[in-house]
């Protein structure tokens, strides 16, 4: 199936975890997401779920940078991509990783993708690091050219 490589058109809400001291500790935010960049899976988040990594953050055991859209355990479809090289199609059914890596490092190289020196993990980053549409807790997700897919076949 053909894919566009514009998402600009497609807009999406987030709910963004401002942190347990803020005044409104979630959010909805309304708002376009942006163009994919090479490698890039624009997904549709179908179903996710709640890890005690997120209740932790919430109740405050947990510190992670705020602003931020929590969440990286998700049933996901897909809308567009960037991904040329792969079998991906309009309306595939995925899951992802929880991380995205490299893949050239020498920890990428060596099997530790979990240790990449630019290790990015969905649901722990801020707003402003990437697309921010970073987590589950979202209607849309942009996952990053090194994160592993798999395919609901």
């Amino acid at each position: 199936m053909p894919h566009a490589e514009k998402a600009h058109s497609v807009s999406g809400v987030r709910s963004v975890f401002n942190g347990i001291g803020s005044q409104t500790m979630f959010a909805a935010q309304t708002g376009f997401i942006p163009d994919l960049t090479a490698g890039e899976i624009l997904v549709k988040v179908r179903l996710a779920s709640i890890c005690m990594s997120d209740v932790h953050t919430i109740t405050g055991q947990r510190i992670e940078p705020t602003p931020s859209v929590l969440g990286h355990e998700a049933i996901v479809e897909v809308v567009t991509h960037r991904r040329p090289e792969s079998d991906l199609a309009v309306g595939d059914r995925l899951t992802f990783s929880v991380a995205d890596s490299c893949g050239q490092c020498e920890f990428c190289l060596t099997g530790l993708n979990q240790k990449c020196v630019k290790l990015f993990k969905y649901g722990h980053a801020k707003l402003n690091d990437g697309s921010g549409y970073n987590g589950c807790y979202a209607t849309h997700i942009i996952l990053r050219r090194g994160t592993h897919v798999v395919k609901n076949t």
